[in-house]
């Protein structure tokens, strides 16, 4: 971690010449440094910022060349830093790994978990989920089933899986979704539309303009003000 937080996050260029897909809108911040997550806890309480949740995702690949982290241990170092800035009511944690959800359900119950989801890790027999019932049918209906089997609020899966059917089975299994990575504003749409709980996307602004409008009355045909 220590050689980690030596890195520089916030300068221009560090992807290289014309690689960076937000060089035009990025703010530059020189010389910042890569965060640990106690920092971001600790800066959002001294900005203030009561409002913020967070959404924190444990990387682990069981199926990596790599030798992958212990899934207990990586649930553990993140719930007790999380517990110990007394902020599980504001944040979630989400993996592909669901070995890393089943122990932190079992470490910190208190700590909501989002079961992020493609089809090659969310699959009877997957190495991804690892010892979670798989049940036969429909592959919808499956996968929600299996992450509302280990106590996960939502699932994430990545947004060209979710249609109609897939709302269906989650409102079933009692599942929020918040679908991944979403830049296209039609597509914001399409999923307001169907009953997304919310997204990730690389442009924010985009997506508050559009829920805003979503949200806001709709005029009839000839009112008047």
């Amino acid at each position: 971690m220590e050689r980690i937080g030596l890195l520089d996050a916030g300068s221009s260029g560090w992807l290289g010449a014309g690689r960076d897909p937000f060089a035009d809108t990025r703010r530059r911040v020189e010389g910042a440094r890569v965060p640990t997550l106690g920092a971001v806890f600790r800066l959002a309480r001294r900005l203030d910022a009561h409002g913020l949740r967070f959404e924190i995702e444990a990387k682990s690949d069981p199926t990596a060349r790599a030798p992958a982290p212990d899934p207990v241990l990586l649930a553990r170092t993140i719930g007790a830093v999380v517990r110990r800035h007394g902020l599980a009511s504001r944040s979630r944690l989400r993996s592909f790994d669901w070995r890393v959800l089943v122990a932190s359900r079992r470490l910190f119950p208190e700590l909501p978990t989002v079961a992020l989801v493609r089809v090659d890790t969310a699959t009877s027999g997957s190495s991804w989920m690892r010892f979670v019932p798989f049940r036969h049918g429909r592959w919808a209906a499956a996968v929600t089933s299996a992450a509302s089997y280990i106590g996960a609020v939502a699932v994430a899966p990545a947004d060209a899986l979710v249609d109609r059917e897939f709302m269906t089975a989650s409102a079933n299994a009692g599942l929020a979704v918040l679908p991944w990575t979403v830049n296209s504003a039609a597509r914001v749409r399409d999923l307001i539309d169907l009953g997304a709980s919310g997204l990730t996307t690389d442009h924010p602004g985009m997506v508050r303009a559009l829920v805003a409008a979503a949200a806001a009355p709709q005029r009839s045909p000839g009112s008047s003000r």
